[in-house]
């Protein structure tokens, strides 16, 4: 007895091994900045009848939304509007009754560093240095 209940457990733990790991998730851009448009896709398997998402942005977690199948796809776009760490929770739910829970996608939204302005400190820097040349200049003429 103790033998088939060991190998049913391992079975079961295969089979949701095997779903788990099957999640292919797309984002969309790749490399998202603060106010982009974050797109997130993953397949439409034929056994699955919904997909539920949860982005959470740092600590805060928004409500779970059911993601629109699109296609051969399910889609979900959302926006974050600061530099952050980004955690998306999906539970896949199958038609034959099981569903599946997943939070291992994971991704930061931050500014590329091309392009950047300078910083405050910067600014002040280099004003303080102008000031300084201008002072000296000033003082060498009298």
């Amino acid at each position: 007895m103790k033998i088939m209940t060991i190998i049913t457990i391992m079975a079961v733990a295969v089979f949701a091994t095997s779903q788990v790991n099957a999640l292919s998730v797309s984002i969309n851009p790749e490399h998202p900045e603060p106010g982009d448009k974050i797109t997130v896709s993953l397949p439409a398997e034929s056994n699955v009848s919904g997909v539920t998402i949860q982005v959470c942005v740092g600590d805060i977690c928004r409500l779970p939304e059911p993601m629109e199948k699109v296609g051969d796809e399910y889609i979900y776009s959302f926006y974050v509007n600061e530099t952050a760490d980004v955690h998306l929770n999906f539970t896949i739910a199958y038609s034959n009754g099981t569903s599946i829970w997943d939070d291992s996608t994971h991704f930061r939204v931050e500014k590329s560093g091309g392009g950047s302005t300078p910083g405050f400190a910067s600014v002040i820097a280099v004003s303080a240095t102008a000031g300084a040349f201008l002072i000296m200049k000033r003082r060498t003429k009298l």
